[in-house]
């Protein structure tokens, strides 16, 4: 005879046994089981947490007493919510993985905000160093470089000053943006340019900046002999 346990596990206790057993024997009996597999799942899977294979898909499916207001895990077996099925119970394995990536793509994220804050007061000091206060709070001049610096870039891959035109007039031809929002477009778009053309972002950051420190009396002097009130370096 068939049996459905609490977790959904079906038991099947032949006919021909289950006749000679008292009634309170076979509960006893199920309920053992149900025990023993409940403690192996604990040390196996994660409790209400299922994964689909074929997509990815990951549910965390818990339920709660009504009476009570107590939240507990759902292990009974759950469909993909995309259409592909059942899905799996999660193995504790897989999840300290996905927590040992995660935490690792934190850590990561973390460093990368905390070298982009150092560098910029790195290039804050070379600035002053090199330049003084007022060239340094020039909006104007950091403009007029910044536009310089990357046209010289996307030449340097190929981009033409028909396509550079192009893009000049469908800009200034759209309402202005907000700087913070257009400075995280440039952010964006620069690593996503660095990463088409092979490049470390931070790497190519800091090898300019380590040569430039060498460069400065040649850099003053340019900037000197720069034609003033003009966009033009030279």
């Amino acid at each position: 005879m068939n049996h459905i346990l609490s977790n959904g596990l079906r038991v099947d206790i032949p006919d021909d046994i289950e006749k000679y057993l008292a009634q309170e024997t076979v509960d006893w009996f199920l309920a053992e089981i149900s025990r023993q597999v409940e403690k192996r799942e604990e040390q196996l899977y994660v409790p209400g947490n299922w994964t689909c294979d074929e997509c990815g898909f990951v549910l965390v499916s818990m339920t709660m007493c009504a009476s009570t207001g107590e939240m507990g895990a759902n292990n009974w077996p759950h469909d993909c919510a995309n259409g592909h099925g059942p899905m799996r119970r999660t193995t504790e394995r897989e999840a300290r993985m996905q927590a040992q990536d995660t935490a690792t793509e934190l850590f990561e994220q973390v460093r990368v905000l905390k070298n982009a804050g150092v560098f910029q007061g790195e290039v804050h000091k070379w600035m002053l160093t090199c330049f003084g206060e007022d060239i340094t709070a020039d909006r104007d001049e950091r403009n007029h470089r910044f536009l310089e610096e990357a046209l010289e870039l996307v030449q340097s891959t190929g981009c033409t000053a028909e396509e550079a035109h192009q893009l000049v007039d469908y800009v200034f031809n759209r309402p202005v943006g907000d700087p913070p929002q257009e400075c995280g477009g440039v952010m964006v778009t620069l690593a996503a340019w660095c990463i088409a053309n092979k490049l470390d972002l931070q790497q190519c950051a800091r090898t300019e900046l380590d040569r430039i420190w060498l460069d400065i009396p040649k850099i003053r002097a340019k900037q000197a002999a720069k034609p003033r009130h003009s966009p033009l370096p030279q």
